[in-house]
């Protein structure tokens, strides 16, 4: 249901389903992380608008995990170098955090220590 067009030499390490929260609409869709980005494909309003989002790994500046509803640990927060601010709700959200860290890593990009 959910897919996307790759990259030029773009490979596919960890996909899922995903809920985005753009401005005040929760988007909900499919996760994909490759070896140069993340990327959001997603519906909303029963399908009639899709939003595709993709930050390249290059761009990310924090990395981070998050709460929803202060109690539920699955939000996954993103933040480039634009100070553009992605947030995620996955499962594994810790698997999430330590995959795009290595993606980053193999991609050049190293995090500040605590992000």
């Amino acid at each position: 249901m959910y897919s996307f067009t790759p990259l030029k030499d773009e490979k596919l390490t960890r996909k899922g389903l995903a809920n985005m929260y753009l401005g005040r609409e929760s988007l909900f869709g499919a996760l994909y992380l490759t070896n140069q980005r993340l990327l959001f494909v997603g519906y909303i309003h029963g399908n009639v608008y899709v939003n595709e989002t993709s930050v390249a790994l290059k761009q990310i500046r924090e990395v981070r995990g998050g709460k929803t509803y202060f109690i539920i640990p699955n939000e996954l927060k993103i933040i480039d170098d634009r100070n553009e601010h992605y947030r995620f709700v996955v499962r594994e959200r810790n698997q999430w955090i330590e995959a795009i860290r290595a993606e980053m890593a193999l991609a050049g990009r190293v995090l500040a220590p605590g992000s």
